[in-house]
């Protein structure tokens, strides 16, 4: 059986879509950190469910949750009779690479495309968006990401001109029918693998 993919609904990464209420990282929470653990939760706070985010908060200092962080890593482990903690590994890797190429002043350091790399990892088609200046309408630049494995279009806007990019609710304007062509122009590429429907 072959998998549909609506042309039309793109999916936000707002958070993960279960009715469960996140806990939200504030900059006080943060600030009450020593460095090191604040370096920590920057990219913990994408892998982390709400119950666990608001478990290390309510630790009373940086080494009971260094001690939590330990065994959080240790249960995470998909193969724990090595000495080396894969997952581990993948997600600092995920997030140096998030600080040095999605950049920003802001914390935690990185835009949301470094969000979603660290969720995610690479994409497997990252094209740009070009900025679009008309006498009708002005579109900022944007990126569009795709996750073949996941089935998953991000598109992405620098609403701001500095280079701090931002989920696109409606990438350049686009409407249906553009966004159908995107999907087209991939699937004519072959790096998507699915037959289209419009809903």
């Amino acid at each position: 059986m072959k998998r549909l993919i609506p042309a039309i609904v793109l999916l936000l990464l707002a958070g993960p879509s279960f009715a469960v209420k996140q806990y939200e990282v504030r900059q006080a929470d943060v600030e009450r950190l020593g460095g090191k653990m604040q370096r920590e939760i920057e990219s913990l706070q994408y892998v982390l469910n709400a119950y666990q985010t608001r478990q290390f908060f309510q630790l009373p200092d940086d080494s009971a949750r260094a001690e939590w962080l330990d065994r959080y890593w240790k249960s995470m482990d998909p193969t724990p009779t090595t000495e080396v903690n894969e997952m581990k590994v993948e997600h600092m890797v995920r997030s140096r690479l998030a600080r040095q190429l999605f950049r920003s002043k802001r914390w935690p350091g990185w835009d949301k495309r470094g969000e979603v790399f660290i969720r995610y990892g690479a994409p497997n088609l990252r094209s740009k968006i070009h900025a679009e200046v008309t006498a009708r309408k002005t579109h900022p630049p944007g990126e569009l990401w795709y996750y073949g494995r996941h089935g998953m279009m991000v598109i992405f806007r620098d609403e701001s001109l500095t280079g701090h990019y931002v989920y696109a609710i409606n990438a350049l304007g686009a409407g249906p029918q553009d966004l159908l062509s995107i999907l087209q122009s991939m699937k004519a590429a072959g790096a998507l693998r699915a037959d289209l429907e419009i809903i």
